[in-house]
């Protein structure tokens, strides 16, 4: 039996795929990024609002918080490296 070398690779990046940490939320992604995040109750909100809209099809989300709640660049950058 004879294995071309492009199933070769894409056996071994499968297999090193499934040894990648997961994260539960991109608050968690963002944390693990970055330890100096402080978490905060209204990042918590908004964490469990990135969650719940990335596992409901077609979902919408929309933000509004006032400022200085440290929304500038914490859970959503994890969101959007696809935790």
């Amino acid at each position: 039996m004879s294995i071309d070398w492009m199933t070769a690779l894409a056996d071994k990046l499968e297999r090193a795929a499934d040894t990648r940490p997961r994260w539960s939320s991109p608050l968690k992604l963002a944390k693990a990024i970055d330890p100096k995040i402080v978490v905060t109750p209204a990042l918590k909100l908004i964490d469990e609002a990135l969650t719940r809209a990335y596992q409901t099809p077609d979902s919408r989300l929309m933000i509004n918080v006032s400022p200085q709640t440290g929304k500038a660049r914490q859970p959503h950058a994890g969101f959007l490296c696809g935790y």
